[in-house]
This record gives structure tokens, C-alpha cells and sequence, in this order.
């Protein structure tokens, strides 16, 4: 965790940084707080999974950390990783977000 909060700290994109075995987009949806496609992207490092969010002026919203159970990532946590995105895209928003250094 704390090598990825380094790279990250170097802003997007982190494939820039890592390869596509270890940083690549896991989920794209339409979301219903901004109407647009929004990506849901994926940091791998031995049995550990991330999935992270680009938002704005480089912050990175940490979606989900799972263990490797399989190739695919569940349906289930797809749509969690989609609840989280719209409300962190709704907090935007609402001028409610708050960066923690």
C-alpha cells in the first residue's frame, strides 16, 4: 500500500510508472452522476488487488483492496466500485470532498 501511494502520488495515469500487468482499467460504466463514461482501474502486486479511481487535480480514490480469488472481478463488486465512484463524484459536486495529505 505504501509503494502505491508513492507512484500514485506522481498522478495519472500510473501505467506511465508500471506496467500493464500490474496497474490496468478493470471497469468502465456510464454513470448516473455525471452522464459520462467513468473508469474503474486496477493495481495488482502479489495476491493483493486495488481498485482505484482517477479524480480530480490528482487525487486517487481507493475503491475496494481484495485478495486474487480469480481472473474476473465479481459482478458485485463491480457495482460496488460504481456506488463509489458516483458518490465520491456526487461529493465533488457538492463542494463535500475532503483531501486528506
Amino acid at each position: 500500500m505504501a509503494y502505491f501511494a508513492q507512484i500514485a502520488q506522481n498522478g495519472p495515469p500510473l501505467t506511465q510508472h508500471l506496467d500493464k500487468k500490474q496497474v490496468h482499467e478493470a471497469h468502465e460504466f456510464v454513470s448516473a452522476v455525471s452522464g459520462k463514461v467513468e473508469k474503474v482501474w486496477r493495481y495488482r502486486r502479489g495476491a493483493i488487488r486495488i481498485l482505484f479511481y482517477y479524480g480530480n487535480d490528482r487525487v486517487l480514490l481507493l475503491v475496494d483492496l481484495l485478495a486474487k480469488r480469480s481472473d474476473k472481478l465479481e459482478p458485485a463488486v463491480l457495482k460496488q466500485a460504481e456506488l463509489a465512484v458516483d458518490a465520491y463524484l456526487s461529493a465533488t459536486k457538492a463542494n463535500a470532498v475532503v483531501v486528506v495529505d
